[in-house]
């Protein structure tokens, strides 16, 4: 055969119509194949293993830079937070460190610098820019990766106040250079304790030994609160220490506020022990929940029932109140923010605030350095302290000037100022212009003395109060204190005399202390001081040979409104004409002649005598005892005494409201928000 008809063959075989000699029939032709299926996936040769190596040691101990070494000075994020209370008068800062930078191995060695790089709660933490090539840098993973202790009641000291403070459990680093991470957990108060022998390596995942082995430093003028020193850290080679070598101390602090402290809410704890939390935590609301009537060790409600109070608790000095009011207070924080115990111990933050004693934000802690300072809000809504500074007394002017203090509401010391402007007082009446300079006439003003009884029956000159000997045993008022408004935005000032001879020849009572001049001064929200209202001008009337009426001030005091109050009385004076029929020569007094403007228990149509008795027992309580005409029941209407309590809003009578019993020195106090009215016949006692 040849290769073309082979070939021939071979094709029609492979289309199914060639023949076989062998049969001499038809083959069939290959059947369809079926497609190859479409390939799922795709092969991917799998990466290796991330393999992170453990770098090598850092051995402890770490000391804090120190003044010969660089990278002496902490550094700080930015983005400040700054906490207040719920009625705006107290702040704390919270601004988050951003780095610290230490030395390891010592004392035997020193390493290159350690960089310890901090998030804040709105940045990122990152490597320490300029750092050198050797130095090594724990940059923190992130701060949502911090672990937190369960939330807990603190006491702020020494403010009285408490708050809610979370305690830091776990913070996570990343070693600059490399993908190793490792995390130092931390203890609180209750947890067991750890320890092992020194050193270790300080760049391994390690636990706290306990709290009580950190130390504490502190107590200068520029860091007046202790800070943490010195903690221990337990790895799994062993047992290490950072410490700061110098101020200043802390690591981690809630709040950068330097005359403050976070403690543990027990009696035990306190500024330098273990029971110190400020550092090496977070603080999430604070505020001051001690409200009611405060006398030495309890606060009671109006009926006597025990409320919270501080421990220990700071007794009141006066029975002195004022009222504060932000205009636009920060309000009471969300329930999660609040302390855990907040709800079942009766704790309660506040919008608004009774200063006790005048002076106190919290019971026995003073807010305010002088009787002379107040609050005040400015345009920012910044709650700060104002004060009067003297600048000269003279008999006829008084000059201060009005500065504002550049630290902060409840500061443990007032240290620098600015001076807002200066106001002048002048008393125009020409007999106290007249009287003498010497010690039976001293003058007064606000800040001052209240001089208002003699010394004794015989000496004449002035008793430093608060005496109590001639009103019915109820202390006096001691000091003359600037009256301020809600919002700090009004005052009311005064100038005096006491006189020690001349008030014995036309007064009715003991009370030798003149009133003779009272102001208004507005500082407006940004601080600008205006020129003094006068609303009070003594002028002396007194005649000793003839009629005359005699109009003076006892008191003034700002209600919650804003609005001043002051208590005036005029007194009529008749003369007897020389034919008088019952032969009565020299001064009369008649019925309904005398007039109060109030509050008064009793008819003004019956007043009678009592100018001279009324006397300042606070900035807002008088006692007055009063003469007054009673039942005519034959011979004519009797002279009847009686003794009151007279406040802003109401009087009260002295022996329906006073505690029966014997006593050495009475107290009394008005509430300025709820216009309640205590007396007591131990005290001090005063409302917060």
């Amino acid at each position: 055969m040849s290769a073309d008809s082979l070939i021939r063959s071979r094709r029609s075989l492979a289309r199914g119509v060639g023949t076989t000699t062998r049969r001499n029939r038809r083959l069939s032709g290959d059947p369809d194949l079926q497609p190859i299926p479409a390939r799922v996936g795709v092969f991917q040769q799998p990466a290796p293993p991330v393999v992170i190596d453990t770098p090598v040691c850092i051995p402890s101990d770490f000391w804090g830079r120190q003044s010969w070494e660089s990278w002496l000075t902490h550094e700080w994020h930015t983005d400040l937070d700054t906490l207040r209370t719920s009625d705006g008068i107290f702040r704390f800062d919270r601004q988050a460190i951003k780095r610290m930078s230490f030395s390891g191995a010592r004392p035997t060695l020193s390493t290159d610098p350690i960089h310890l790089c901090f998030a804040s709660p709105t940045v990122a933490a990152v490597a320490q820019v300029g750092a050198g090539p050797n130095d090594l840098q724990f940059i923190e993973k992130s701060y949502s990766s911090r672990l937190w202790h369960p939330k807990q009641t603190t006491k702020i000291f020494d403010h009285s106040l408490i708050g809610a403070v979370e305690r830091l459990k776990a913070i996570t680093w990343k070693q600059g250079g490399t993908l190793y991470e490792f995390t130092w957990r931390f203890k609180i108060h209750t947890d067991a304790g750890v320890t092992a022998a020194t050193p270790t390596c300080m760049n391994r995942t390690g636990d706290e030994t306990q709290t009580i082995d950190r130390t504490f430093d502190g107590g200068s003028v520029a860091q007046p609160r202790r800070r943490i020193k010195k903690f221990h850290l337990v790895t799994s080679d062993g047992r290490g220490a950072l410490e700061l070598k110098t101020a200043p101390w802390g690591f981690m602090p809630a709040t950068t506020r330097a005359d403050t402290s976070l403690l543990v809410n027990e009696a035990w704890a306190g500024d330098s022990n273990s029971g110190n939390i400020t550092d090496l935590s977070r603080l999430l609301s604070v505020g001051q929940p001690y409200h009611g009537l405060c006398a030495p060790g309890a606060i009671t409600d109006l009926a006597g029932n025990a409320l919270p109070k501080p421990s220990p608790m700071g007794a009141p000095r006066y029975g002195n109140t004022r009222y504060f009011k932000h205009p636009s207070p920060p309000g009471v924080p969300d329930a999660s923010l609040l302390p855990p115990d907040y709800a079942s111990a009766g704790y309660e933050f506040r919008t608004d605030a009774i200063l006790g004693s005048g002076l106190d934000y919290a019971p026995g802690k003073s807010i305010l350095p002088t009787v002379t300072s107040w609050l005040h809000v400015n345009d920012s809504g910044l709650v700060t302290v104002l004060d009067l500074q003297l600048v000269t007394d003279t008999a006829a002017t008084t000059t201060w000037n009005v500065i504002r203090y550049d630290q902060p509401p409840g500061s443990v010391a007032y240290f620098s100022w600015t001076v807002l402007g200066q106001i002048q007082l002048t008393t125009t009446d020409s007999y106290l212009l007249g009287l003498p300079v010497n010690e039976w006439y001293p003058r007064t003003r606000t800040g001052t003395y209240d001089l208002q009884l003699s010394a004794t029956a015989f000496d004449l000159r002035p008793m430093i109060p608060p005496g109590r000997d001639r009103t019915f045993n109820v202390h006096l008022q001691k000091y003359i204190q600037v009256e301020s408004s809600p919002d700090g935005r009004s005052i009311a000032i005064m100038r005096g005399w006491y006189e020690g001879f001349s008030s014995g020849y036309y007064g009715d009572g003991d009370n030798r202390g003149v009133i003779a001049t009272v102001a208004v001064v507005n500082i407006s929200a940004a601080g600008s001081v205006g020129s003094p209202t006068v609303v009070w001008q003594y002028q002396h009337q007194y005649n000793p040979t003839g009629a005359y009426t005699q109009s003076k001030c006892h008191g003034f005091a700002f209600r919650n409104t804003g609005v001043l109050h002051l208590w005036t009385s005029t007194k009529v004076v008749g003369w007897y004409p020389p034919d008088d029929p019952l032969g009565r020569t020299g001064h009369s007094y008649g019925i309904g002649d005398l007039s109060f403007s109030g509050p008064s228990l009793v008819n003004a149509a019956d007043l009678w005598f009592g100018q001279d008795f009324v006397y300042r027992i606070t900035n807002n309580v008088l006692l007055a005892i009063w003469g007054y005409a009673g039942v005519d029941i034959g011979f004519g209407r009797p002279n009847v005494w009686t003794t009151e309590f007279s406040t802003p809003n109401a009087a009260y009578d002295y022996y329906a409201t006073m505690e029966a019993g014997s006593s050495t020195g009475r107290y009394a106090t008005w509430n300025p928000k709820t216009w309640q009215f205590a007396a007591r016949k131990s005290g001090p006692i005063t409302w917060v």
